[in-house]
C-alpha cells in the first residue's frame, strides 16, 4: 500500500510539474508516447536483473547447506579424531608398562643366565676331576667308554641303556667295601634292555674308536636261584641293596650267590656247606671253591665313593644345564615379546601422528568453512537487499508506467485538478508517517546485526580458541598420565563445548531476528 500510495504521489508532483512544460495536448502525448517505451524497457531490464540476483540468493541459500553440512562432518571427523588419539594414547601408556615390565624381567634373566654359567663352568670343572677320580679306579679303555655312553644314548635314540651297575644301587656306607670288593669291575658293566641294544652301542663305539664297555643284556641273563641259611650270620648281600625291581636280574647274577658273614671262619663254613660265596664287611672274601681273598683296602680310592660322587655331580649338572635352557628360553620369548611390543608402540605412534594431522586438517578445514559460512550469509544478506530494492524499483515503475498510460488516455488540463490536490495532500501525510516507521525498522536492524557481529567475534575468537585450548589440554592430560586429572580436563572441555553451543543458539536467533527485519524492510520498501 505505502508504494501505491508513494508512487501516486510522485506522479501527482511530476503531472504538476509537467503541466506548464506542453502548450497542448498533442506535445502532452508525444512527450508521454517517448516516456512510456522508455520505462517499459527500464522494467524489463529490472525484471531480468531481479531473476539474476533472486538466482544467486538461491544459489547463496544452497552454498549455505553444503557449508553447514561440510561443517557438521568435518566437526565429526575431528571429534572422531581425538576419540581415537586419546584410546590410542591409553594403549600406548599401557603397551609402554607393559615393555618396560619385560625389559626389568629380561635383566634379571640375564642376572641369572650370568650367576648360572658361573656356576655351570665351576659343576664342570668339578664333574672333570671326578671323571679323572673314577677314572683313576678304571682302566682307560673302560673310562673312556663310560664317558662317551650318554652321547651315544642320545644319539642313537637308544631308550634301552640303563647306566652302569654303580648308577642303578644305592647301599649304606656300612657294606659299601664288602659290596665293591664283590661286584669287582661288574660295576662298571652296563645294564641294557638286550643284546640287540649293546650291540649297537658296541659298533658305534668301535666306529668312533671310543673306548671298550662290558655289556650286561637283561634278556639274556638267567641266574638260577640261591638258597640261604636263614641264620643271622649269614645275610643275603642282595637284600642290602636298594633298586628298582625291573634291574633284577642284573643284581642277581652279580651279588646273587654272596652272603655277608662277620668272619671269613663263619663264611667258609657256609661257602662248603650252601655252595655260596661269603664275604666279610672288612672286604675279605671265600668262595664255594675254597678259595680266600683279602687284605687291607683304603677307602679313598673307593669306586663306589668315586662313582656315587660322579653321579652327584652329574645330577647337579644336568640340574644346572636344564635351568641354563629354560633361562636362554625365557630370554628368548622375553626378546620377542620386547621386539613385538616395540613394533606395536612404532605403529601406534604413526597411527596417532597421522590422527593428529587428520585432526589438525580438520580444524583448520573447519576455520576455513567457518569463514566462509559467515562471508557467504554476508553476500546472502546483500542479495536479499538487493532483492527488496529491486523489488520496490520495479513497482515503483510499474506504478509510473501505469500513471503514464492513465494521463495519456486523459484530456489535456494545465495543472492537476482540485480533487487530484485532495489526494495529494493525503499522500503525503501517509508517505510521512510510513517512512518515519520505516526509518525505525532499519534501526533497529542495524542493532541486531551489531548484536550478530559481536555474536560471531565472540564465537569465533573466544570461545573456540578456549574449546581447542581445552581439548588440546586434554589430549596432553592423556599422553602424559591417562589415569589422571582427565576428569577435570574432560569437564572443562564440556563447559567450553556447552559455552559454545549456547552462543551459537543466541547467534542463530539474531540471525533469524535480522532476516525478519530485513523482511519488514524489503516489504516497506516495496510499500515506499
Amino acid at each position: 500500500r505505502f508504494d501505491v500510495a508513494d508512487q501516486q504521489r510522485k506522479s501527482l508532483l511530476q503531472k504538476q510539474g509537467r503541466s506548464g512544460q506542453f502548450g497542448s495536448k498533442r506535445e502532452r502525448d508525444a512527450w508521454l508516447n517517448r516516456e512510456i517505451p522508455r520505462l517499459e524497457t527500464s522494467i524489463q531490464q529490472q525484471q531480468a536483473q531481479f531473476e539474476a540476483t533472486e538466482s544467486e540468493q538461491a544459489e547463496i541459500q544452497a552454498r549455505l547447506a553444503s557449508i553447514s553440512t561440510s561443517m557438521a562432518e568435518t566437526r565429526a571427523r575431528a571429534e572422531a579424531s581425538v576419540q581415537q588419539i586419546s584410546e590410542m594414547q591409553a594403549r600406548e601408556a599401557q603397551l609402554r608398562e607393559e615393555r618396560d615390565v619385560k625389559i626389568s624381567q629380561r635383566k634379571d634373566l640375564w642376572r641369572k643366565e650370568a650367576r648360572l654359567e658361573t656356576e655351570r663352568s665351576d659343576m664342570h670343572e668339578e664333574l672333570k676331576r671326578a671323571e679323572r677320580s673314577l677314572g683313576g679306579t678304571v682302566d682307560r679303555a673302560t673310562s673312556e667308554g663310560l664317558q662317551a655312553l650318554p652321547a651315544i644314548r642320545e644319539r642313537l635314540g637308544l631308550s634301552g641303556i640303563h647306566g652302569p651297575l654303580f648308577e642303578l644301587f644305592e647301599v649304606d656306607e656300612t657294606y659299601r667295601t664288602c659290596v665293591e670288593a664283590v661286584a669287582g669291575s661288574s660295576l662298571f658293566h652296563v645294564v641294557v634292555d638286550s643284546d640287540d641294544t649293546a650291540s649297537k652301542v658296541l659298533s658305534e663305539l668301535n666306529r668312533q674308536k671310543l673306548g671298550r664297555l662290558t655289556f650286561m643284556p637283561l634278556n639274556r641273563l638267567n641266574p638260577g636261584a640261591a638258597t640261604y641259611p636263614g641264620a643271622s650270620d649269614a645275610i643275603p648281600m642282595i637284600e642290602r641293596l636298594v633298586f628298582n625291581r625291573r634291574y633284577q636280574r642284573a643284581f642277581q647274577h652279580v651279588f646273587g650267590k654272596t652272603i655277608i658273614c662277620p668272619s671269613l671262619d663263619v663264611g667258609s663254613g657256609y661257602a662248603r656247606s650252601m655252595n655260596l660265596n661269603a664275604v666279610t664287611l672288612e672286604g675279605d672274601k671265600v668262595d664255594r671253591r675254597g678259595e680266600l681273598m683279602g687284605g687291607f683296602v683304603s677307602r679313598k680310592g673307593s669306586r663306589l665313593e668315586a662313582a656315587k660322587s660322579l653321579a652327584q655331580i652329574r645330577a647337579r649338572v644336568q640340574v644346572a644345564d636344564g635351568q641354563a635352557k629354560e633361562t636362554l628360553a625365557a630370554l628368548a620369548v622375553l626378546d620377542q615379546e620386547i621386539t613385538s611390543a616395540h613394533s606395536t608402540l612404532q605403529m601406534l605412534s604413526a597411527r596417532i601422528n597421522q590422527a593428529g594431522n587428520e585432526r589438525s586438517s580438520a580444524k583448520q578445514g573447519l576455520k576455513q568453512l567457518v569463514k566462509d559460512e559467515a562471508d557467504t550469509r554476508v553476500f546472502g544478506e546483500g542479495a536479499s537487499k538487493s532483492l527488496a530494492t529491486l523489488r520496490a524499483q520495479q513497482r515503483s515503475a510499474e506504478l509510473e508506467l501505469q500513471a503514464l498510460r492513465d494521463e495519456l488516455q486523459a484530456p489535456f488540463a494545465r495543472g492537476i485538478t482540485a480533487e487530484e490536490r485532495l489526494v495529494l495532500e493525503r499522500l503525503l501525510l501517509e508517505v510521512d508517517a510510513q517512512a518515519s516507521e520505516l526509518a525505525k525498522l532499519s534501526s533497529r536492524r542495524v542493532e541486531a546485526e551489531s548484536r550478530r557481529n559481536v555474536l560471531q567475534n565472540e564465537l569465533g575468537l573466544g570461545l573456540r580458541l578456549r574449546l581447542e585450548e581445552a581439548q588440546q589440554q586434554l589430549e596432553q592430560a592423556t599422553a602424559e598420565n591417562p589415569d589422571k586429572n582427565i576428569g577435570m580436563r574432560s569437564r572443562e572441555l564440556a563447559k567450553q563445548s556447552k559455552l559454545q553451543d549456547d552462543v551459537s543458539e543466541r547467534l542463530g536467533l539474531v540471525h533469524g531476528e535480522i532476516e525478519d527485519k530485513t523482511r519488514e524492510i524489503g516489504e516497506l520498501e516495496e510499500q515506499l
